[in-house]
């Protein structure tokens, strides 16, 4: 029987504030070697930050203390934890996507599926 995404999502993971600012959240991001992270207000969902979001607003001028909420993708594409691991990878090869938050029906994440998790799923157990 296949995994669910539910199953093999990354349980932690780095989000931010609203109000945290993109020059505070680039840093963080070189920091943490990563390219994207959630965007929470009090546990729920707001949105996403990647480095393509940062990229355009420093192309088009807007300053470093600008919010979070003004700078995130709004409505990213989520799944349930029941999705199967196929699925995942189909929805995030058409819509082009390198994460897919997994979310409950009230809008909580409870984790996040990289590629590399679909991969390490694929390629199965280590061998000896």
């Amino acid at each position: 029987m296949e995994k669910t995404v539910g199953e093999i999502a990354q349980r932690q993971f780095w989000s931010v504030a609203p109000d945290d600012t993109v020059e505070a959240i680039a840093q963080e991001m070189v920091a943490r070697h990563r390219t994207w992270t959630p965007v929470l207000e009090g546990g729920t969902l707001m949105g996403v930050v990647s480095a393509w979001d940062l990229l355009h607003m420093r192309a088009s001028g807007l300053a470093g203390d600008t919010p979070a909420w003004r700078a995130c993708t709004y409505k990213p594409l989520t799944v349930p934890p029941e999705t199967p691991v196929s699925e995942a990878a189909r929805l995030m090869r058409q819509a082009h996507v390198h994460h897919l938050l997994v979310m409950t029906l009230d809008r909580k994440i409870v984790g996040i599926v990289s590629p590399l998790d679909l991969l390490v799923e694929q390629a199965g157990p280590p061998v000896d």
